[in-house]
Order: structure tokens, then sequence, then C-alpha cells
């Protein structure tokens, strides 16, 4: 599937982007779909997901998937859509999903026909999916494969989320605040 090909827009697209953000990957190139992608391991949220991005140069589509180590639990699929149907109206672009084999995914896809896409273009796709994936895994994994709710999981949440901001409104020890201006 993988095959050797000469280098393209589109792979000179990821590699620009790959070189910016620092990783040692390379483009591939699969000939049955005309695409170029890179698929690595990212950290995430403490979880090891699989990073797959791809250009298809004759769709001129630019598509995002990431994959979270942890399959969905048949007996939690309801509880799971309940959670997705939250986090989909906190999140701006992209969607999480969930094939019919329990394979939990993040989606995003960007068409770029017409358009000059650089390595910014990519980077404004991909760095707000990372986020997501890190800041909802713990509920994603909660909900996806224990015998945690979403409403317990979304709490938990919330907590962890007040507890951050309040850490991070406190003045360290050693700051010089003063008691009037």
């Amino acid at each position: 599937m993988t095959k050797a090909k000469k280098s393209s827009w589109a792979h000179d697209l990821l590699q620009e982007w790959l070189d910016a953000r620092e990783w040692e990957d390379t483009p591939e190139y699969d000939e049955d779909g005309k695409e170029w992608f890179v698929r690595t391991r990212i950290s995430l949220g403490g979880q090891s997901y699989q990073f797959f991005l791809q250009i298809a140069e004759e769709t001129q589509l630019i598509t995002l998937y990431l994959y979270p180590p942890y399959p969905l639990k048949s007996s939690k699929c309801g509880e799971f859509l309940e959670l997705l149907n939250w986090l989909h109206r906190t999140i701006t672009m992209g969607r999480f999903f969930v094939t019919d084999d329990g394979v939990i995914a993040y989606k995003n896809c960007m068409d770029i026909e017409g358009a000059s896409p650089t390595a910014l273009t990519i980077e404004r796709m991909v760095f707000p999916a990372l986020e997501w994936c890190a800041q909802y895994d713990g509920m994603l994994s909660a909900v996806a494969v224990t015998n945690r709710t979403t409403a317990q999981a979304y709490a938990d949440y919330e907590k962890a989320t007040e507890a951050a901001e309040k850490e991070s409104e406190a003045p360290a020890e050693d700051d010089d605040v003063p008691d009037a201006l």
C-alpha cells in the first residue's frame, strides 16, 4: 500500500509542518488512495494516542484522526454517546465518533481546494484537536471502560477544572504582592 513517490506539494506541506513541530516522522504515500500521510503515536492526557494526518491530492482534503488506546465497552454505548453529545456542544472543530466495532476516534477534515495551505494551516487544525483529546481524555476513558456515568465523569471534570483554576489564581508564596497601589 505505501510506496515511494516523488515529492509533491502535499508531501512538501506535510514535511514543512513536521519540521515546524520538530517531529522526526516522514510523510508516506498511499498509491491506492493517492494521498500523503503521517502516522505516529502521541501522548495525550497520559494516554498513547494513534495520530494519523493525511492530505489527499485529488480531493484536496486534509484529514486528521486521533485514536485513544482504549475501546468502548459495548455495554457503555448509550452512556458514551451521551458524553459525545455534550462534548460536541463544547468543541468547535471536528468530532468524536465510535465505529461499529467500538473504536473511538476524533476526526477533523478541511477542504483546501483553491487555497494555498501552509504548515500553519495544518497546525491550526491539529493543535485544538490535541488539546481537546488531552483535556477530555479522562472523561472519555472513564465512561468508555469503567462503570462511571457521563454525569459522574462530568462532575469529576468540573472539580478538576475548578481546582486547576483556583491553583492558577493563587499568587505564589514568593510573589511580592503590594498591599496597596
